[in-house]
């Protein structure tokens, strides 16, 4: 047995969300199925890998009862069912070991999303030796609304030449930090947000267009020391004003509190480290969290900080 199929998070799950209808590949189930058919003819490996995020209260949280396989597929007996917390199948799962003690050297790699859960598994698979097969006709994803820019690997494009901007500072944010991006903005004399309808937009550069110097401060404050305890009476001081006027000037300006737009700041890090492979454990700790139980809650509730 040298080859194995990997069918990832082909699972319940998405079915349950509210963007399914726009699934790229709505036979998904029924494709994954004929793959699963034939490697069991041929006495192939089929190992199941579904993706769950305890305590996130959404869609992927197993208490909710849909991290299960979809439809009518089912593991047989002895084949392996592995549940992961990272985008890759190989960070938090023991699937590195269970290929190697059966001696497989390639995997087939199908499942849902094409560009994220599979395709990251196929890079740590080829980082490892393994042969890589990736039948895209049984993988699906769809779209996600007014990106302005995305991220593959080390490769970023942008929608356009406006949008460029958008993704220029957003590098910037990542690798030497929201202040420093803020900075870079104001610079240039530039928006940090081209419009109210670019989600892709960082937290940070959603709450910094406005004039007041004070609470522009306050944030230079937030942006820099995001992962640490920041009272409002620190953040006063460095303002210049009272805790009192702070709250209603940053309030005023950018149509929030110093605590959300600090936790709008974490939780955006944290969601990068988590889309990276980062455990939600990990990823809490190092945006400041305690523990990950207010990360979780942050990011299943509806709105979340903004």
């Amino acid at each position: 047995m040298t080859r194995a199929l990997l069918v990832i998070d082909v699972q319940e799950s998405f079915r349950r969300r509210p963007n399914w209808q726009a699934i790229s590949n709505p036979r998904i189930a029924e494709r994954v199925g004929r793959l699963v058919e034939a490697a069991r003819a041929a006495g192939e490996l089929v190992i199941w890998i579904l993706h769950s995020e305890p305590g996130s209260g959404t869609v992927l949280d197993p208490e909710g009862g849909y991290v299960r396989p979809m439809g009518d597929l089912h593991p047989l007996p002895g084949e392996p069912l592995l549940v992961k917390t990272s985008i890759n199948a190989f960070t938090t799962t023991n699937l590195h070991q269970q290929l190697t003690q059966r001696g497989v050297r390639e995997v087939v790699i199908c499942g849902i999303r094409t560009e994220q859960c599979c395709e990251t598994t196929a890079r740590v698979a080829c980082d490892l030796g393994f042969d890589v097969t990736f039948v895209t006709d049984a993988t699906a994803t769809s779209a996600i609304p007014r990106l302005l820019f995305t991220e593959d690997d080390r490769v970023v494009t942008s929608a356009g030449i406006a949008s460029g901007i958008d993704l220029a500072l957003h590098l910037v944010a990542v690798r030497h930090g929201v202040a420093a991006a803020a900075r870079v903005a104001r610079s240039m004399v530039v928006y940090a947000r081209r419009n109210g309808d670019s989600a892709q937009a960082s937290a940070m550069l959603r709450h910094r267009a406005h004039l007041n110097d004070c609470v522009h401060r306050a944030q230079d404050l937030i942006d820099a020391g995001f992962d640490r305890p920041l009272p409002l009476s620190e953040l006063a001081g460095a303002a210049g004003v009272s805790e009192r006027t702070l709250t209603r000037l940053f309030n005023r300006a950018t149509g929030t509190t110093p605590l959300r737009y600090q936790q709008a700041l974490r939780l955006e890090r944290a969601e990068h480290l988590i889309a990276q492979g980062t455990t939600v454990e990990s990823a809490a700790r190092v945006v400041g969290f305690e523990d990950a139980r207010m990360l979780r809650r942050l990011r299943a509730a509806p709105g979340q900080p903004d």
